[in-house]
């Protein structure tokens, strides 16, 4: 880079400039991180009828079907204020289960705690449904591993990166953890 002469100018003095890069992964490209907080998420098919889930992860489900996601979450140390965001394939969108016109088996959003600790100990904060994630907020978490599941519903056929499910804690955002990014598949029936 350098200065040139041109119209009224000498050409001498400072030349200040900038430069940018911007580039843009594949979702599933995306490598788990663990800053502090380790975390997963694995999809499994729900019964319509029953509401029971499959055992095996699922990577494709068809136009209609509703899906359970698992965000396994473990916590080293106690976590205070965490958030876990964890966006939605854009085919798909989350069941909300407060809808009158929702099937009696769709569930609630649920933590589970994996180890043995009780569960009367630690419950989220809160919990809000958007178009394209579901975040669950908790005040403090205990060190141990748990199992946040809500379900979605596969809405629109195609093929779609699922970016990474996070989790960090909001007033100490460099303690923080990713899942890897994925690839989810919603055919036609």
């Amino acid at each position: 880079i350098s200065r040139s002469l041109t119209g009224n100018q000498t050409g001498e003095g400072q030349l200040y400039y900038t430069t940018y890069l911007d580039y843009f992964l594949p979702a599933a490209a995306l490598t788990a991180r663990d800053r502090g907080v380790t975390v997963a998420q694995q999809y499994h098919l729900v019964d319509p009828i029953t509401g029971e889930r499959s055992a095996k992860p699922i990577t494709s489900a068809k136009l209609g079907d509703t899906i359970e996601v698992k965000v396994t979450i473990v916590a080293p140390t106690n976590l205070y204020y965490l958030a876990v965001e964890s966006p939605l394939p854009a085919g798909a969108e989350a069941i909300d289960p407060s809808l009158t016109n929702v099937s009696v088996a769709a569930e609630d959003p649920n933590v589970q705690p994996v180890d043995n600790k009780p569960w009367y100990w630690w419950t989220p904060t809160a919990y809000a449904l958007h178009d394209d994630k579901v975040t669950l907020f908790a005040d403090m978490l205990p060190a141990g591993t748990y199992e946040y599941t809500y379900q979605m519903r596969a809405s629109l056929p195609g093929q779609f990166q699922v970016l990474p499910t996070v989790a960090y804690e909001m007033y100490f955002p460099e303690v923080w953890g990713r899942s890897a990014g994925a690839e989810f598949v919603i055919a036609n029936q």
